[in-house]
């Protein structure tokens, strides 16, 4: 398109040129505006040919610069983008073949969810069932029924490397304290972690007394989605919304695939590079977010199993999943446990790419450049890709 838009502009101009070019000398001025004639006296034969060789140019020049415009559009559809603080963070909306409202509806819905699911509001739903722990079933609206489904999925498949339950223990690091939290503290914390201890059916929850819902690993993929989703119902042919490193794309028959690069926060250097036409990819990494206790760094990312923050032997990890929610979660789970989950994963179809310590990057094989199953016509198949 490059290529043939650069041509059509230079024969253009040719023609132009070529239209502004007729000269008599002595009776018409060599630079009139388009050859425009001069009053003064009956042109002469040649005057009358180059006259008319002028009006030919500006017919060519027309009739091509036509087909440049209509060959924009064709190949160029509307795209439009926008970033805006949310979650407390970064999001950015980019969208082909749609509107500047149909930005507008994605983040107006991407606000609604996030009121919903956030911990650090009173009046949220989240908060609501936090409150209501030890006091029987709650009724919970679709955004949480949702977000429940995705999150004890996953804790199940993990075994329990993500864990929604982990606010207790949570609360206690995120306090100011000059050290870190003891034996005791995390003991007592211990007692009301566990997401079996969940009680869920379909509209409905119950936590037992102490328990606390943190959804932050998974929250902000499922306002992705939830954004994406606002987008195709309005008739967005195309777009990608990346959250703080939660992704998540879609292209329609006849718009051009995604690129995405994945990066390590730790070091600002970028990963491995995604080629997508659907779904999304999550990173987490030990260098987004962390706490400083007596001067020590301590990621934000705990392992359920020790109630302490990853040690560090994982410097990031990114997961490729059909939605938002589910690498969300599932990036989580692979910072905690690394290569172990490899398997897991790779029975679920969720791709994992993890960097260690040492600086190497270490796939398992539903990671999409290096599977050696891509059927056609399947989830995540892509064009040009067996």
């Amino acid at each position: 398109m490059r290529k043939r838009s650069s041509s059509v502009i230079l024969i253009c101009f040719y023609a132009l040129n070529l239209a502004d070019s007729t000269e008599e000398v002595g009776r018409y001025p060599s630079r009139r505006p388009f050859g425009l004639l001069r009053a003064g006296g009956p042109p002469s034969r040649s005057a009358k040919l180059l006259y008319l060789w002028q009006q030919i140019g500006i017919v060519i020049a027309a009739i091509l610069f036509l087909y440049f415009l209509s060959g924009c559009n064709n190949t160029s559809p509307n795209e439009h983008r926008r970033a805006e603080i949310l979650m407390d963070t970064v999001v950015e909306i980019k969208v082909r073949g749609a509107e500047e409202s149909d930005i507008d509806a994605a983040f107006d819905e991407m606000r609604r969810v996030e009121a919903a699911l956030n911990r650090f509001s009173k009046s949220s739903e989240l908060s609501r069932i936090n409150a209501g722990a030890g006091k029987g079933m709650m009724p919970i609206s679709d955004i949480m029924n949702e977000v429940m489904e995705t999150a004890l999925r996953v804790a199940s498949k993990s075994g329990g490397a993500f864990d929604p339950t982990i606010g207790p223990a949570v609360a206690i690091w995120s306090e100011k304290r000059g050290s870190p939290p003891s034996e005791s503290e995390l003991e007592d914390a211990r007692r009301h972690i566990g997401w079996w201890k969940i009680k869920f059916q379909p509209g409905h929850i119950s936590l037992e007394t102490g328990m606390s819902l943190n959804l932050d690993a998974v929250a902000k993929g499922y306002v992705v989605d939830r954004g994406l989703d606002a987008l195709r119902q309005r008739g967005c042919k195309a777009a990608i919304i990346n959250a703080g490193g939660d992704i998540g794309c879609y292209s329609n028959e006849g718009y051009p695939d995604w690129t995405i690069s994945v990066e390590d926060a730790a070091s600002g250097s970028t990963g491995p590079v995604l080629i997508l036409r659907r779904g999304a990819v999550a990173t987490s990494g030990i260098g987004r977010r962390f706490s400083v206790i007596g001067g020590v760094k301590y990621c934000h990312v705990l392992d359920p199993a020790t109630m302490r923050p990853v040690p560090g032997n994982i410097c990031a990890a990114s997961a490729w999943a059909p939605t938002s929610a589910l690498a969300d979660a599932w990036a989580t789970a692979a910072l905690v446990r690394g290569v172990k989950i490899f398997e897991i994963a790779d029975i679920e179809m969720t791709g994992m790419a993890v960097k260690t310590a040492e600086g190497n990057w270490e796939f398992n094989r539903a990671w999409p450049d290096r599977s050696p199953d891509r059927r056609p016509g399947g989830p995540f198949s892509r064009p040009g890709r067996p």
